[in-house]
């Protein structure tokens, strides 16, 4: 589960929706303005970076969250020697930010950012096509300074992240928080601070924050405050898995009540004889429900072992819909 948090303006403040909200932070901290109107998540601007990084940061480690990630967002738009396109620019902490999203296991071409990286950029693959560019091809990045001022810095194209995605492949662009502080004038500068933690913990800790850092003028944010919609895509998701499981365990129980029908049927000889020398109908009801209990797990085991073999299978060679 993901929760933010940042600046609100007192200093208050990506996606295929079902695809994309398993790969958010579970909270997200921001800062919003002194007039308690909506802060860098509604109106993204370099003005509403957060005052006190490090206390946010001492917080969460004292509440016990090990998961978090410090970020740095702008718009910029990329520059290739074919095109231009706009984009948000997010400078990232690379190992921390593994931690939190899953980022690092979309990428299709090339690689993820490394901590030892300065000036490589990763974009989404319609991004790239738009933009003519692949790997080690330079893009340049033009965007404002805190300062308002017009910068602009090449990179390097590392990485190019093919999900499939909307939220993913267009119209974001992943650097080095550190290039990005630098290309920014703003030195240990950052807008928000992402982290993941167990989904029953995501109100009480985003309460507890809220109360040790009031004075802060902090947005906490929970992934479903922030993308409501996504949260109602999982709902509607869950209830149709919910619906689809049923559908199969009944089809499942009918067939496997139809085959001890067919068993009883057939065997109303042998089951009389048994009640002729004496045995009684109870003992004849638990040697039934033993026989569908011994079918239906032989019947779990066999399928079990036989969808764990396609799906090792199919996962190392993958599934040709081609036509």
């Amino acid at each position: 589960v993901l929760v933010v948090i940042d600046h609100q303006v007192n200093a208050q403040r990506l996606v295929k929706l079902i695809g994309f909200w398993k790969k958010l932070p579970d909270l997200i901290f921001e800062s919003q303005n002194d007039r308690g109107q909506e802060g860098f998540f509604e109106h993204p601007r370099l003005s509403l970076q957060l005052r006190s990084p490090e206390r946010i940061t001492k917080q969460l480690d004292d509440a016990g969250v090990s998961h978090w990630a410090r970020r740095l967002e702008t718009f910029a738009l990329a520059t290739s020697e074919h095109t231009t396109e706009g984009v948000m620019l997010i400078g990232m902490e690379a190992q921390r930010e593994a931690q939190v999203t899953e980022l690092e296991q979309r990428i299709g071409e090339g690689r993820f950012l490394q901590p030892e990286d300065d000036y490589h950029l990763i974009l989404g693959a319609t991004t790239a096509r738009n933009l003519k560019v692949g790997l080690g091809d330079p893009v340049v990045m033009v965007g404002y300074d805190r300062f308002g001022a017009l910068v602009a810095e090449e990179f390097t194209l590392t990485g190019i992240i093919t999900s499939g995605e909307i939220g993913l492949d267009r119209g974001m662009a992943l650097t080095s928080l550190r290039a990005l502080q630098e290309m920014l004038d703003m030195p240990g500068g950052i807008t928000g601070v992402v982290l993941r933690t167990q989904d029953e913990q995501v109100n009480r800790l985003a309460e507890t924050l809220s109360l040790k850092l009031a004075d802060e003028d902090l947005e906490i944010m929970p992934w479903y405050e922030m993308f409501p919609v996504v949260q109602e895509w999982v709902t509607l998701h869950n209830g149709f898995l919910y619906l689809f499981v049923g559908i199969v365990l009944f089809i499942v129980l009918a067939g496997e009540l139809n085959t001890l029908l067919l068993s009883m049927l057939e065997r109303t000889r042998e089951l009389g004889v048994f009640m002729a020398i004496g045995t009684a109908r109870r003992h004849i009801g638990v040697m039934l429900m033993i026989e569908a209990f011994l079918l239906g797990l032989i019947g779990v085991l066999i399928g079990i072992l036989t969808g764990m073999l396609i799906i090792l299978t199919t996962g190392q060679t993958g599934l040709d819909l081609s036509v």
